[in-house]
């Protein structure tokens, strides 16, 4: 079984939001974390990029993840940026 690497970008309600959604992050159970970073959107405001794997024939999976980040307390939005084998 194949894997598919997952860009999503996540934007926080509020700037002290940050670390804690970066915490929460790190325990996700619907794929497997690869890279987190801050990327600057406006001044002061930063929004979290992540990479995570999941498994490309699972039923549902990126339904599941989305939904996992979305849920993600102090998270205000989820943009997936991109998707693709890897």
């Amino acid at each position: 079984m194949g894997k598919v690497l997952v860009i999503a970008k996540l934007f926080p309600q509020d700037s002290e939001s940050i670390e804690k959604i970066e915490n929460s992050l790190r325990n996700i159970k619907s794929g497997k974390l690869q890279e987190i970073k801050r990327e600057p959107i406006a001044f002061g405001v930063n929004a979290i990029k992540v990479a995570i794997t999941i498994p490309d024939k699972a039923d549902n999976a990126m339904e599941k993840l989305e939904k996992e980040l979305s849920n993600i307390d102090g998270v205000n939005q989820v943009e997936i940026e991109g998707v693709t084998l890897v």
